[in-house]
C-alpha cells in the first residue's frame, strides 16, 4: 500500500484542491449535459449512467472544496495566533 500524498506546503496543498474542485465542477455539467443529449435520444441507460456520474462528481467538488476552505482556514489561524505572539512579546 502506498502512503498518502503528504507536504509541508499548504498553498501547494490549498490550490491543488481548489483547482481539483473547480475541474470536477466542470465535468459534474459536462455530465449534465450529455444526460441531456441521451434524454433526448432515448437512451436510458446512459442518461443514468450520466446523471449518476453527474452527482458523483459534484460530490467530489464540494468535498475538495471543504477540504482547500479547511487548509485555508488552518493557515489563518496559524497566522493570527503567530501575530498574537508576537504582539505578547512586544509588550
Amino acid at each position: 500500500m502506498s502512503a498518502p500524498f503528504v507536504t509541508r506546503d499548504h498553498k501547494a496543498e490549498r490550490d491543488a484542491f481548489a483547482s481539483l474542485a473547480v475541474t470536477m465542477r466542470r465535468t459534474s455539467h459536462a455530465y449534465r449535459a450529455w444526460a441531456r443529449e441521451a434524454e433526448v435520444r432515448g437512451d436510458l441507460p446512459g442518461y443514468r449512467h450520466c446523471t449518476k456520474e453527474a452527482e458523483r462528481c459534484w460530490r467530489s467538488a464540494k468535498w475538495n472544496l471543504a477540504v482547500a476552505q479547511r487548509e485555508a482556514d488552518s493557515v489563518l489561524a496559524y497566522m493570527e495566533k503567530a501575530h498574537a505572539a508576537q504582539d505578547h512579546q512586544s509588550l
